[in-house]
């Protein structure tokens, strides 16, 4: 009779042996690609890249739901054919003022992509071709090597940008979280795949 836990040892085990090192979540970078009009004003989305604190919706291993069949009274599933391929990305930035222009960024930034989408004091809305961006996101190891590339074909922006609650009680600074991206198009590749 054998006892498990004697033939088990933490140094029999994989990571102890290959010295491997566990998935950081902190290691990642991403590339937002604005929409031309944006790139007049702006050029390169770097204030985003600076001011940019953490990603969420990278939910993209997707399968489609289940579809049921009824035989008398047994159910049959079975994996459906229509996958919802939409993707949702949410952001959390930090909020800076300009010392000179005292504009504050990435809000203005932000505030002008939603105002391609919507702008609530004229009521002007421009087509999908000009407000729509792209977005690169690389995941890698300590040392920078690459270990999943996302490539966002099409991103916009679908959320409010938060309401400034002002507190002369107590301590607070600005920050965009959970700013939300419609987005489409999306690919993921692992390392080896690439």
């Amino acid at each position: 009779m054998s006892n498990n836990t004697r033939d088990y040892h933490f140094s029999k085990s994989r990571v102890n042996n290959s010295l491997d090192e566990p998935l950081f979540l902190t290691k990642f970078s991403a590339n937002i690609i604005l929409p031309d009009i944006l790139k007049e004003k702006y050029g390169t989305a770097e204030l985003l890249h600076e001011q940019m604190l953490k990603i969420g919706g990278l939910d993209l291993d997707k399968v489609p739901g289940t579809v049921t069949q009824k035989f008398r009274y047994n159910d049959r599933s079975f994996i459906g054919t229509i996958l919802d391929t939409k993707v949702e990305l949410s952001f959390d930035f930090e909020v800076n003022v300009d010392s000179e222009t005292n504009v504050p960024y990435p809000y203005n930034l932000l505030q002008d992509w939603l105002r391609l989408c919507y702008d609530p004091n004229t009521g002007f809305q421009s087509l999908k071709k000009d407000y729509a961006g792209k977005c690169t996101i690389d995941i890698t190891d300590k040392i920078g090597r690459l270990i999943r590339h996302v490539d966002v074909g099409i991103m916009f922006p679908k959320s409010n940008l938060p309401a400034w609650e002002l507190n002369n009680t107590q301590e607070a600074i600005y920050k965009i979280t959970g700013f939300k991206f419609q987005c489409e198009n999306v690919k993921s590749y692992r390392a080896e795949d690439i």
